[in-house]
């Protein structure tokens, strides 16, 4: 008889304990101005900012929220018993750097989640320079590559966060385009030219066009020999 009242607790307790999902508060702060307005994302998602830390480091980061300390709630994404991991990206207020990775949290337990600005690296190499950005509310985009002229004779490479997709691409004689995958958080495409003789000095603009969710962005990248450019691409839901 024991034994049946033992199995019924457990299996009402697994039954029931699916439905109360434990939340746990997390108050989110920075220590220097860098690393202030930097936005939080989870799975995608832009959940909150982090605010200048206060001049103390021990106080109870549940207790007196307010706008300078702002306190989420997230919800349980079980990688053991009593704690959760979350998939983060965080993104500084200027979009030029960033952090990932996974943190796990105790489940139920109040805590600061702190930020500092050397945690924050940047999304693009410093040799390109960055001449915009644009948001997509999807990771999976359609990007073409073409010259609209048909006026230079450069010879291209494209390199989309550190790899490089194709190279000895001339935009004269084709169009290149291709579906790719972007990860949450930052992105960045870039384009590397080569123009040889009298016209090694003269800028390159090549058009890109990205599609996303049946909406496309068209600009305009500029390159010089060893002056690559880059434009960022802003992946969240």
């Amino acid at each position: 008889m024991n034994k049946i009242i033992i199995v019924v607790l457990v299996v009402f307790c697994l039954v029931s304990c699916k439905k109360d999902q434990i939340l746990t508060d997390v108050k989110l702060v920075a220590n220097d101005s860098i690393a202030r307005d930097a936005q939080l994302m989870i799975d995608g998602y832009l959940i909150d900012i982090f605010s200048k830390v206060d001049d103390s480091e021990n106080v109870d980061p549940c207790l007196n929220p307010s706008e300078n300390f702002p306190v989420i709630s997230l919800n349980p994404n079980h990688t053991a018993l009593g704690k959760s991991y979350y998939d983060f990206v965080i993104i500084s207020k200027d979009y030029r750097n960033q952090l990932k990775g996974t943190k796990i949290i105790e489940d139920g337990v109040c805590q600061k989640w702190v930020l500092r600005s050397p945690q924050l690296k940047p999304v693009v190499d410093a040799k390109y320079e960055i001449q915009g950005m644009v948001n997509v509310s999807d990771n999976n985009c359609y990007v073409k590559v073409y010259d609209e002229n048909n006026s230079s004779q450069a010879i291209l490479k494209i390199i989309l966060n550190d790899e490089e997709v194709i190279s000895n691409f001339n935009t004269t004689k084709e169009v290149w385009e291709e579906n790719i995958f972007l990860d949450n958080g930052m992105n960045f495409i870039a384009i590397e030219s080569i123009l040889e003789g009298d016209q090694s000095e003269t800028p390159v603009i090549s058009y890109i066009e990205i599609s996303s969710m049946e909406v496309t962005q068209t600009f305009k990248m500029q390159t010089i020999n060893d002056k690559p450019g880059a434009f960022l691409i802003a992946s969240t839901k």
